[in-house]
């Protein structure tokens, strides 16, 4: 009876010791790509789609570069096909636009962009956390659609009846690219308008959201360090 209780207690150590049946691995799931951060955020508008948090140790002058990291989908590409239906290869595409965006305000700016960390640098790590397709509405309306708000990333869109209209959350935290210490979180989503033009692609809501995160950023840059980055 004691050897059996020292082998049974032997086994539970070790499932302890390699995580198997133990409190930690029964921890329950982070919920958010911003982890415990996430309730730093506090709503920037009425309906909470807009949420931010910035350090109030953060001090713009002391950084002259930006980082941006590859975004990411969360917590994967597979998870979020199987969540929200759209397929890999368009998560794929709406991932590359995000960064692509991100990106492209900051050179609009001629704010210096960096592929390396290193010192007065800020890191970009961004998330996209859901995407719903929008879907294009009944041929009376989609015949008056100017070809133009194609986006070039986007497959062409395709005459149906509408059931419903795009939404598209993001979650992004700057940090200190040396010290890995949060200067900045932000958390958006936005869906779209049943008419908005943007409806007529099926990914169109979810890039327009990610344009305008941008360009919010781009502003936020402009206010924190003038016109142009010396």
């Amino acid at each position: 009876m004691k050897m059996g209780t020292t082998l049974f207690s032997t086994l539970v150590m070790l499932a302890v010791l390699l995580g198997f049946g133990s409190a930690q691995a029964a921890e329950t799931k982070v919920e958010h790509f911003l982890g415990k951060d996430y309730s730093l955020l506090k709503a920037r508008d009425k309906d909470g789609n807009i949420m931010k948090w910035r350090n109030p140790k953060f001090d713009p002058k002391k950084y002259n570069k930006i980082l941006v990291d590859d975004v990411v989908l969360w917590p994967t590409v597979q998870s979020m096909n199987e969540r929200t239906g759209v397929e890999k290869e368009d998560l794929v595409v709406i991932q590359k636009y995000f960064r692509d965006v991100l990106v492209k305000a900051l050179k609009d700016i001629e704010f210096p962009l960096t592929e390396t960390p290193g010192p007065k640098t800020i890191r970009v790590q961004a998330a996209i956390t859901d995407v719903t397709p929008s879907y294009p509405v009944g041929n009376a309306i989609t015949s008056i659609v100017p070809v133009g708000i194609l986006l070039s990333y986007g497959k062409k869109a395709v005459t149906g009846k509408h059931t419903a209209v795009g939404q598209c959350s993001v979650e992004v935290r700057f940090v200190d690219a040396v010290t890995n210490e949060p200067l900045a979180l932000f958390a958006g989503k936005k869906a779209g308008d049943k008419y908005d033009s943007a409806g007529y692609e099926s990914q169109g809501v979810t890039k327009q959201a990610m344009e305008q995160w941008a360009l919010q950023r781009e502003k936020a840059i402009l206010d924190a360090w003038g016109a142009k980055a010396k």
